[in-house]
């Protein structure tokens, strides 16, 4: 979770910052169509009182790679992650696709966004194109950005790496 303190004061309808001047954030990601793992995730939204949902990305398809998760139905997602329109900011995973966002009512197709958080800027991503070893300055620094990024976050798994047995006398 991220408290973003903001100037303007509270506004219910909008969800913008609290009376304090605070907003509070959770950070989610790879739902993979899971409806089980999506109903957890807004439950701990309501649980936690956030203000704002921030997705990074993989949202409703699994992927040719992965397994199917526990309590995939896609279907099932659309209007949990719809329900909660106002409130999400979201970008797109490797998994994203445009019929995803045929189906969704908010975008989900941006490689990443910017957040002000204070004083400071939060650079989301999913991490497929943008990641700690292609973060790209054209992007985070435009003229006409006054603050610098200051925070990156990634949705970021570690790779299983696989070593290719050959037996002997194997081309």
């Amino acid at each position: 979770m991220l408290d973003s303190p903001q100037r303007r004061p509270y506004n219910e309808a909008n969800g913008t910052a609290k009376e304090d001047g605070t907003m509070k954030w959770m950070i989610a990601s790879d739902l993979h169509g899971s409806a089980k793992y999506c109903r957890q995730m807004v439950e701990a939204f309501e649980r936690e009182g956030a203000d704002r949902l921030l997705l990074l990305g993989d949202l409703l398809y699994h992927g040719p790679r992965n397994d199917l998760p526990d309590g995939y139905a896609p279907k099932e997602v659309i209007p949990l992650l719809n329900g909660l329109k106002p409130k999400l900011c979201c970008v797109r995973g490797n998994c994203e696709a445009e019929v995803d966002q045929m189906v969704l009512s908010f975008p989900v197709m941006a490689d990443y966004c910017i957040l002000p958080v204070g004083e400071k800027l939060v650079y989301a991503t999913h991490g497929h194109i943008y990641n700690k070893k292609n973060l790209s300055l054209i992007h985070i620094s435009e003229p006409t950005r006054r603050t610098p990024i200051s925070y990156a976050v990634f949705c970021l798994k570690k790779k299983k790496k696989y070593r290719q047995r050959r037996e002997c006398g194997e081309g």
